[in-house]
């Protein structure tokens, strides 16, 4: 259920808060950025030529009275934010294979999937995300770092080892890492409430039957860009794609994650063929 805006200027939406002027004293830019009591002192003490002790004193308010100002902003934007988020559903299922050769399907939100979700609201509130990341001593850690326009911002890390038992190249085993540490990550940064840490990555306990996460992502951004040109909804291109590898798989095949990895090849060429039709 979408929530009413806090009664906090610099965490109104875009649109509205363009609209304002800008107030000339203790006020917030059109874009949320804050004016403070501090700032317009500090103008008004060079105007009257003050001595550089009584301005470095003013800068100094005029700096923590801004970040205050900003932290608050921020955190106004972000539980506006929270209370906008609808459920993210969990669309992508991985089959979990054991190294005691135990089975079992993991549920999740794929980072495309929270992304659509959650990009038009950040924008909403005059926030947005990006990430970073370092690799050391075999692990991988990718940093989510959600920004307001005010100048405030905050971080989120996630870890995990690059080394698995899984079948793939070094490359493929980064991509992988990489993939699941930014959705991780992006999970925690901005509070989500119901993609929910998983332990779907692959190889996290073994090898695992279904394509690779990777080419999950694959075959989805290619869905989305045929549904883009066929002016069709998603969710029918990817039913009707669904359909078709489990007639070449001769199974019933409910989600991405759960094609075959033998059967990738071949899912593959019929989208790209598709999307190359569409595209003449």
């Amino acid at each position: 259920m979408a929530s009413d805006p806090p009664d906090v200027v610099d965490a109104q939406p875009l649109a509205k808060v363009e609209a304002q002027p800008l107030a000339a004293k203790g006020g917030t830019h059109p874009l949320g950025v804050v004016m403070t009591e501090a700032g317009a002192l500090l103008s008004q003490g060079i105007a009257k030529g003050l001595d550089p002790a009584a301005l470095a004193d003013l800068i100094r308010l005029c700096n923590t009275q801004e970040d205050r100002a900003a932290a608050k902003g921020f955190a106004a934007a972000k539980a506006a934010f929270n209370g906008d988020c609808p459920p993210i559903d969990k669309t992508c299922v991985s089959n979990i294979v054991s190294r005691g050769g135990q089975s079992r399907k993991q549920t999740y939100a794929d980072l495309a999937t929270i992304a659509r979700v959650v990009d038009p609201l950040l924008h909403k509130w005059g926030m947005s995300y990006g990430w970073d990341s370092t690799q050391d001593k075999g692990q991988l850690t990718c940093i989510c770092t959600l920004r307001h326009v005010n100048g405030h911002s905050e971080t989120s890390s996630f870890t995990c080892p690059l080394e698995t038992p899984a079948a793939m190249s070094p490359q493929q085993k980064v991509g992988s890492a990489l993939a699941y540490g930014r959705r991780q990550s992006l999970v925690s940064v901005l509070g989500l409430k119901t993609a929910d840490v998983d332990d779907d990555a692959v190889g996290a306990d073994g090898n695992t039957e279904p394509i690779t996460e990777e080419q999950c992502h694959t075959l989805n951004d290619l869905l989305i860009q045929v549904a883009d040109l066929s002016k069709h909804s998603l969710d029918v291109e990817r039913g009707a794609f669904l359909n078709y590898v489990g007639t070449l798989c001769k199974g019933v095949i409910m989600f991405i994650a759960e094609i075959p990895a033998n059967c990738f090849d071949a899912a593959l060429a019929s989208i790209s063929q598709k999307l190359r039709n569409l595209e003449a």
